[in-house]
């Protein structure tokens, strides 16, 4: 009985001591994955869930001028984060649109001693500005990627995943990309940036497209029916009473907008 109990002990040790290996294992394995999700995590420069800077809400916009003379506007329900480390200035696109426009001196370098090239990281890509003014824009809901819009200067874009796939989109250009590459780029609409001065800029525009970016600095529903879609509008409106330019529409177009509840607009046919 004693040896059984011996043997017993001695087993339970060998069992133990497996059991603490597979713990120590699972346990390495789970360091593992979390060190990679991290390193990812800063290389890419956006944590899900990171914590905004800057941001608005819905129906504003900002100016903001960063430490190293750049300036960045905000559009509506947008917001970025902003990282400067020794190597590099990083700015995260978390949701919506900005306009950036690049501090003076060196093309996207500012003038410390030790350069730090001023990079912008989205869900799609990373983006390195050459000198430049541009605009970014990261739609949620059309699953189309984002879009890219350079004034001056270039931007090269490295879409995250085809790292190999680099390319730089000239002033008077815009593209869209996503994470696995790039569009022929085609000409820049100057009027993309007049929000940033409190602006909404049709050149014969689609009264659909319009009420579409209209919507985006409205609370609640404005739908509109597919009978005045195709109507083609041109004209500058200040973003600071979407209801007046709503009245502006009626007067000018054949079409009556109706307002069902404080928060559910429609737009129809008259």
């Amino acid at each position: 009985p004693a040896g059984n109990g011996k043997v017993t002990l001695k087993r339970s040790r060998i069992i133990l001591s497996r059991m603490q290996r597979r713990q120590a294992m699972k346990a390495l394995v789970l360091f593992a994955a979390v060190g990679g999700m991290a390193w990812g995590g800063r290389r890419l420069g956006l944590w899900p869930g990171e914590a905004a800077d800057f941001e608005t809400v819905r129906g504003e916009t900002r100016e903001v001028q960063l430490a190293d003379g750049t300036r960045v506007w905000l559009n509506t329900d947008s917001a970025i984060s902003v990282r400067f480390q020794t190597g590099e200035r990083r700015l995260g696109l978390l949701r919506g649109e900005v306009l950036v426009e690049t501090g003076k001196g060196e093309p996207g370098v500012d003038a410390a001693a030790s350069p730090r090239p001023l990079r912008l990281a989205t869900p799609e890509g990373l983006l390195q500005p050459l000198g430049t003014r541009f605009l970014v824009r990261r739609d949620e809901d059309a699953g189309t990627g984002e879009s890219l819009a350079v004034f001056a200067g270039a931007v090269e874009i490295t879409p995250h995943g085809q790292p190999g796939a680099r390319q730089v989109i000239a002033a008077g250009q815009e593209a869209r990309y996503d994470r696995n590459g790039v569009t022929t780029p085609v000409p820049a609409q100057a009027a993309r940036q007049a929000w940033s001065r409190g602006m909404l800029v049709a050149d014969d525009m689609r009264l659909g497209d319009f009420l579409a970016e209209l919507s985006r600095y409205r609370s609640g529903h404005l739908g509109w029916d597919p009978a005045v879609a195709e109507l083609r509008l041109v004209g500058a409106f200040p973003l600071g009473d979407t209801d007046r330019i709503l009245a502006s529409l009626e007067e000018s177009l054949p079409l009556r907008v109706r307002r069902t509840l404080p928060w559910w607009v429609s737009v129809e046919p008259r």
